[in-house]
């Protein structure tokens, strides 16, 4: 029994660093993206007020759809019929002459179902304390906007659950910018229309459960009885 301490302790902590490896490789797990319904409809529009400029959309039609297991359609990664409805305010001036970076906050974002499930319809919903900053030249952009980079990041929906996730990201790509990036005599950004896609991911992935229970208060249920099947297979044995 002596030698055999050796090797468990070994084990243990062999363990223990494959664990820490895979915390530290974690990779972010894409859970839904979108695209507009009309590809060629430049529906998002910026509209330079100088400090007040902001970036939006009303109410478009898009093709919503999700990459893991949720409440709308289940494991189905089929289109979604949406709408959305997007603003965002900048947050100081750009910086830059081609590319430009522009940070945003007050950021609002949300896609609703054009046809409700058991009355619900919010698909996925990033809330009004929300942070990213967009990168563009000439005629096209791309925003970032990650909780590991700093970014606020806050998801909501009716079809999955966020309350385990501890890094959340979102990115928007851009593209037909009219016109061009540029800036204004006063150095913000000039007034352009756009057409934009996404997709958003976390770490780890949300989840869903048919009565919305916290995954983690299942686990808190399941462990104990796991460990109770157990003994009672023991004692059965002996």
């Amino acid at each position: 029994m002596i030698l055999k301490k050796p090797s468990i302790v070994v084990s243990l902590a062999a363990l223990m660093s494959l664990g820490a490896l895979s915390t530290a490789h974690a990779q972010l797990t894409t859970f839904a993206q979108f695209r507009e319904s009309n590809n060629s409809a430049n529906s998002f529009s910026f509209h330079d007020t100088g400090a007040t400029s902001s970036f939006h959309v009303v109410n478009i039609p898009v093709q919503f759809s999700y990459g893991v297991n949720n409440g709308y359609n289940g494991n189905s990664n089929a289109n979604i019929d949406a709408i959305l409805s997007y603003d965002a305010t900048v947050n100081g001036k750009p910086t830059g002459s081609g590319p430009f970076i522009q940070s945003f906050h007050l950021v609002d974002m949300v896609f609703t179902a054009v046809t409700p499930v058991n009355g619900l319809t919010n698909l996925l919903t990033v809330d009004t304390s929300s942070t990213f900053t967009l990168f563009g030249n000439g005629g096209s952009a791309s925003t970032n906007a990650d909780t590991a980079g700093g970014d606020v990041v806050n998801f909501s929906s009716d079809f999955l659950i966020f309350n385990l996730t501890t890094e959340r990201d979102f990115a928007l790509s851009f593209s037909s910018l009219t016109p061009k990036l540029g800036l204004d005599i006063n150095g913000w950004l000039n007034s352009f229309t756009a057409s934009g896609t996404g997709t958003f991911a976390s770490e780890p992935a949300p989840y869903y459960t048919p009565d919305g229970a916290s995954f983690s208060l299942l686990l808190g249920g399941l462990l104990p009885l796991t460990v109770f099947a157990l003994y009672r297979r023991r004692q059965t044995k002996q």
